[in-house]
């Protein structure tokens, strides 16, 4: 079981998901999240209810990963922020904030600085590695800000022509 961990900024928590944020989960992360944020992070399928209440209850207690929710003053989430993938000191960062309406507030510069800080300094996490594609401007300015350097282009041949290429950032513990 992972240790509770949560951090209040402005009007803003981000904590460790848990089976209890289901619904809240799939109504704001899959079955009300925006055209922009689909767009944004290249997700093209329609999950069902069934398959995010599986995922849920398998991420929960996954040592590979920290999955973490944002949620505002109402307790609705608002988004996400995931290390996974964690092995030998490197592990994939992700990041979703769900409504259009939440986009450019800071609020995942905030959300992910406190989930960076708490991987460095709580974890075996070196270095952190996201992939991002080219046409998304605003997820590569917050990336920078975070510290992250470009280090490569990647090309997934078998990917429609919008997602094929992506560039892969790292941010290093210092």
């Amino acid at each position: 079981m992972k240790k509770d961990v949560k951090h209040k900024f402005d009007d803003y928590t981000v904590r460790l998901i848990n089976e209890n944020d289901f619904e809240n989960y799939y109504n704001n992360g899959f079955l009300n999240c925006s055209e922009e944020t689909d767009y944004f992070t290249g997700t093209t399928e329609k999950y069902k209810k069934e398959d995010i209440l599986n995922y849920i209850n398998k991420i929960v207690d996954d040592k590979t990963r920290f999955d973490f929710v944002i949620l505002d003053n109402d307790n609705k989430i608002i988004g996400e922020v995931v290390l996974n993938s964690i092995d030998n000191g490197l592990c994939n960062y992700r990041i979703a904030i769900f409504s259009k309406d939440s986009f450019s507030k800071g609020i995942g510069y905030n959300a992910s600085k406190f989930v960076f800080d708490y991987a460095f300094n709580n974890t075996d996490i070196e270095r952190i590695g996201l992939e991002v594609y080219p046409f998304n401007e605003r997820g590569i300015n917050l990336y920078k800000k975070l510290g992250f350097v470009f280090i490569k282009e990647v090309v997934d041949e078998e990917a429609e022509d919008l997602y094929r290429v992506s560039y892969y950032m790292e941010l290093c513990k210092v």
